[in-house]
């Protein structure tokens, strides 16, 4: 015995370990005087014919005059309800893969033979996350369909139970539906309430949360049964039908640059001009986005008579981008493999915005009146995936600035005239750094990568 792990209302879990096959098994002992002693015996009972990866294992059971010893699979993970208290949001993959996990657990309750089993209280406290596998525990509710129709008081917990679990026709599998349903809409970010939650409200409240993935949600809790998914199979189908439409997205999803600089005409749009027609002429399919309000791609290319213009798309040479149009006209991501932004000068209020780009290209400038800017750009940008640019300066200049900044991998800019064409200096500086961003793999890896790449000699 290691210890004790818990007490509560029903008894108290030790730690043990098992000597001969040297691994740890948790033990409850429950007193016989408990007024829930039978219901926890028939909990234990329930359990012991379960197996399943996501249902605790129940080894023995023994007893003596006064408790009864339950010695079953021991389990370290996080409550849902803890991460949820812990954290404003989860992410829409985990999401769906936890609800993909719990809807094969209830599906294999379903499916045990003579009887289905209900489980009847699915809420995040009884959902276990280890690591990225789910554990359901707590099966204290839980019945066989056969005696469903038998219950003499209100099973659940409001939020999460069916509406009929507060009727006295008896449940079936639906009510688990329903209970899945809700736990998805509280890992949304929308709050389980009453038995009467307008569903339509709830879900709504779910922010940015795909509408497919609402539909699915409303479904699972329709106030009627019949009107429900006819099983947790199919219930579980619609899930995977959202991941494998994320998995595919992911796959052809673009890569985001963003081009940033410390102060205004420092020579953003210069940069991500370039690099754009740079990147087509290597054979890669990149597009440029104007992000930010300063009118200067549209005074560029006016100036030139050869630029084509298609649907709200220029091209000039090698160069296609989209100046600024606001949300008239925009860019889907997998239409190109890279989308270049020029967001111009850094400022706090995009910050957020600009980090979440895969990649980060930021211009800083080298005189002294400049460093200030370029100082408050730098702290705030994921030094990770950004890559700093001097504007211009002698090597010395750029070596101190970026030591006094603590940057490491840096670029000095060459001067080159017209971004539009090919210039032999700038091609050198360009086709490095292409090279780099077409190494970066799809699963947005960042500049970390490449620093990689370059220790391992590859």
């Amino acid at each position: 015995m290691k210890g004790i792990i818990g007490s509560g209302y029903s008894g108290t879990v030790y730690l043990a370990e098992h000597i001969r096959l040297n691994s740890l098994r948790a033990i409850k002992k429950i007193s016989k005087t408990h007024i829930m002693y039978q219901q926890f015996l028939k909990e234990a009972k329930l359990l012991k014919n379960l197996k399943h990866p996501g249902i605790p294992i129940i080894y023995d059971m023994e007893e003596d005059e006064e408790s009864l010893y339950i010695i079953e699979e021991y389990v370290e993970g996080e409550s849902l309800q803890a991460i949820l208290l812990g954290q404003k949001t989860i992410s829409k993959r985990k999401i769906v893969n936890y609800g993909i996990q719990i809807c094969s657990i209830i599906e294999y309750l379903h499916t045990t033979r003579p009887y289905p089993v209900l489980y009847l209280d699915l809420k995040p406290q009884h959902v276990l996350i280890c690591g990225n596998t789910v554990k359901l525990i707590d099966f204290g509710t839980a019945i066989s369909l056969e005696e469903s129709g038998q219950a003499e008081f209100s099973m659940g917990t409001p939020g999460y139970a069916a509406p009929e679990q507060y009727e006295a026709d008896g449940v079936n599998e639906k009510a688990d539906i329903y209970a899945i349903g809700a736990v998805l809409m509280h890992m949304a970010g929308a709050e389980a309430g009453g038995e009467q939650d307008d569903r339509a409200s709830a879900t709504g409240k779910a922010g940015s949360f795909s509408v497919q993935l609402k539909k699915i949600i409303r479904k699972a809790m329709e106030t009627e049964p019949e009107n429900r998914y006819s099983s947790v199979a199919e219930l579980k189908k619609s899930l995977s039908s959202v991941r494998t439409g994320m998995d595919l997205e992911e796959q052809n999803s673009s890569l985001i640059i963003a081009v940033t600089g410390s102060q205004p005409r420092i020579g953003t749009t210069h940069l991500a001009v370039s690099l754009v027609s740079c990147l087509n002429r290597n054979g890669n399919r990149c597009i440029y986005e104007e992000q930010n309000s300063s009118g200067m791609l549209r005074a560029l290319l006016e100036r030139n008579p050869s630029v084509k213009e298609r649907g709200g798309v220029c091209e000039l040479a090698d160069f296609t981008g989209i100046p600024e149009y606001g949300e008239a006209v925009v860019c889907r991501s997998g239409e190109y493999r890279m989308i270049v932004r020029d967001f111009g000068a850094f400022s706090e209020d995009r910050e957020e915005e600009i980090n979440r780009s895969d990649v980060i290209l930021a211009l800083l400038g080298t005189k002294e009146w400049e460093l200030a800017d370029a100082e408050r750009m730098a702290a705030g940008l994921d030094g990770e995936k950004t890559r700093f640019f001097f504007s211009f300066g002698s090597r010395e200049t750029v070596k101190d600035i970026a030591g006094s900044l603590g940057l490491r991998r840096v670029i000095r800019m060459p001067f080159y005239p017209d971004p539009f064409q090919k210039d032999r200096v700038a091609e050198r500086m360009l086709t490095g750094l292409a090279a780099e961003l077409e190494w970066i793999p799809e699963g947005r890896s960042r500049f970390r990568g490449v620093k990689r790449r370059e220790r391992t000699g590859k």
